[in-house]
């Protein structure tokens, strides 16, 4: 099966008009597996507990997929912050610690980001100077 447009154009790098392979594979043998699964009636106890008086969550998303429940998050990586003013190079000469994730942070909200951003700053810029 060929992915969709959009995961292609998502998919693509600056130059590349290839979409990624694991976006372009078969389907495995066995097709669909726990395809009953996969109806409303599996999601709705999650939907349900989520906007009861019960749940206590706020800012998290979920996934259903065949009656297996997960939280989805987006966790931020250490990255690299130089000591000035970047050049296009200089990213691409450091891409692998930007893509790094042995160390992450998981900000709860944007605050929460820029407050984890200003404390890695502080510990990284101090250890340049």
């Amino acid at each position: 099966m060929a992915p969709s447009p959009h995961r292609a154009a998502i998919a693509r790098a600056a130059g590349d008009s290839t979409p990624r392979a694991s976006w372009a594979r078969p389907r495995p043998p066995g097709g669909n597996r726990h395809a009953e699964r996969s109806g409303p009636e599996w999601t709705a106890a999650l939907v349900t507990w989520l906007a009861s008086p019960a749940c206590d969550l706020t800012g998290e998303v979920f996934s259903v997929v065949r009656g297996h429940y997960a939280r989805v998050y987006s966790a931020r990586a250490a990255g690299w912050a130089p000591a000035e003013l970047p050049r296009a190079e200089d990213v691409a000469d450091n891409i692998a610690a930007i893509r790094n994730t042995a160390e992450w942070d998981l900000p709860l909200s944007g605050l929460d980001e820029g407050d984890l951003v200003s404390a890695r700053l502080d510990r990284v810029l101090a250890r340049e100077a």
